[in-house]
C-alpha cells in the first residue's frame, strides 16, 4: 500500500508538472503573440524565419536609401526650377538691351538686375540642405562655388568651383545603383570628367561667365556684345533642362523600385508570420483548456493526499 502511494503521488506530480509546463507555454505564446520563440519550439522554422528576416531588414534599408535619394531629388528640383526661371529672366533682360530707345543709364540698370540675378545663380549653386551642399559631389562638406580673385584681371572664369567632379551614387536594391545628384561643374560649367581621369573637360556652357559678360556688356552699354551671349543663355538653360530632366528619370526609377522592395518586404513579411506567429483565438482556447485541465489535476491531486490508512475503515 505504501508503495502504490508512492507511485500515485509520483504520477500525479508527473501530470501536474506536464500540465503546469503547457500552460506555461500557451501563456508565453499568448503574451508575445509567436508560437516560435527559441529554437527547440520549432527547429524546422527556424531557418524560413531567419531568412525572412534578413529580407526584411536589407528592404528597410534599402527603403531608408531612397528615402535618402528621394529628399535629395526633391531639393535639387526644388532649386534647378529657380536656376531656370533666373535664366529665363536673363534672356529677357538681354533681349531688352537691344531696345535701340534705350540709353546707357536703362542698360546700367538692366545691368544692376543682372548682378541680383547672378547672386541669385551663386546662391543656388551653394544650395545646402542638411548641412550639405547640394551641387558639390562627394566633397559636400565644402562650400562649391566661390567668386576668382583672377578675374576679370588674367582669367575669364568669375566663379570657381572647389567641389567633386562625380555624381554621388546610392545602392537602392541589392547591385541597383543610382546617381542621385549632379556635380555643380557640369551644372553651373559645363565641365565634365569623360575620361575619368579625375580632370574635368569643357563640354558645354559656363553659365557665371556668360551673365558676368552680359552684365559687362550692359554697363558698357554695348548692346552687340549683350546681343551675342543671348544663345549662349539659351544653351546655358537647355544644360539646366537636360540635368534637370535626368534628375526626373532617377526619381521614376526609384518610384518603380519603391513599390517593388514594398511588396518584397509584404511577401517576406507574411513567410515570417506564417512560420512565427500564432493564431491569437486558438492559442487563448488551447490555454483555457490547460488551465481548466490543471486546475482539475490539482483538485484530484489535493484530494488524494488527504488520503490516509483511516479512510479505509
Amino acid at each position: 500500500m505504501k508503495t502504490t502511494n508512492a507511485t500515485t503521488y509520483r504520477t500525479l506530480l508527473q501530470n501536474l508538472t506536464r500540465g503546469s509546463t503547457r500552460l506555461n507555454d500557451w501563456r508565453i505564446k499568448t503574451a508575445t503573440g509567436k508560437q516560435v520563440s527559441r529554437p527547440s519550439d520549432d527547429p524546422t522554422a527556424i531557418r524560413p524565419i531567419l531568412n525572412a528576416r534578413s529580407q526584411i531588414a536589407a528592404s528597410d534599408r534599402y527603403l531608408r536609401t531612397m528615402d535618402t535619394a528621394q529628399d535629395r531629388l526633391d531639393n535639387s528640383e526644388g532649386y534647378l526650377y529657380n536656376v531656370e526661371n533666373v535664366l529665363t529672366r536673363v534672356k529677357e533682360l538681354a533681349i531688352q538691351a537691344g531696345n535701340a530707345t534705350f540709353t546707357p543709364e536703362d542698360r546700367v540698370l538692366l545691368a544692376n538686375e543682372i548682378a541680383l540675378r547672378r547672386e541669385e545663380l551663386l546662391d543656388a549653386a551653394n544650395a545646402k540642405v542638411d548641412g550639405k551642399f547640394l551641387f558639390a559631389g562627394y566633397a559636400d562638406d565644402a562650400k562649391p562655388f566661390v567668386a576668382n580673385p583672377a578675374y576679370p584681371a588674367t582669367s575669364s572664369a568669375p566663379v570657381l568651383y572647389a567641389g567633386d567632379n562625380r555624381a554621388i551614387t546610392l545602392e537602392i536594391g541589392p547591385g541597383a545603383l543610382v546617381e542621385t545628384s549632379i556635380p555643380g561643374s557640369e551644372l553651373f560649367m559645363g565641365q565634365k570628367d569623360t575620361d575619368g581621369d579625375g580632370v574635368a573637360e569643357q563640354v558645354g556652357i559656363d553659365i557665371f561667365a556668360v551673365l558676368a559678360r552680359i552684365e559687362e556688356g550692359l554697363r558698357a552699354n554695348d548692346p552687340d556684345a549683350v546681343n551675342v551671349e543671348i544663345d549662349n543663355v539659351e544653351e546655358g538653360a537647355n544644360q539646366v533642362r537636360k540635368l534637370h530632366g535626368l534628375l526626373g528619370a532617377v526619381g521614376q526609377r526609384l518610384d518603380t523600385a519603391r513599390v517593388h522592395m514594398e511588396t518584397l518586404n509584404i511577401d517576406m513579411e507574411e513567410i515570417r508570420s506564417r512560420y512565427e506567429d500564432i493564431d491569437l483565438v486558438e492559442a487563448i482556447s488551447n490555454m483555457t483548456m490547460e488551465e481548466n485541465a490543471l486546475k482539475a489535476a490539482m483538485q484530484v491531486s489535493s484530494r488524494v493526499s488527504q488520503l490516509s490508512i483511516l479512510d479505509y475503515f
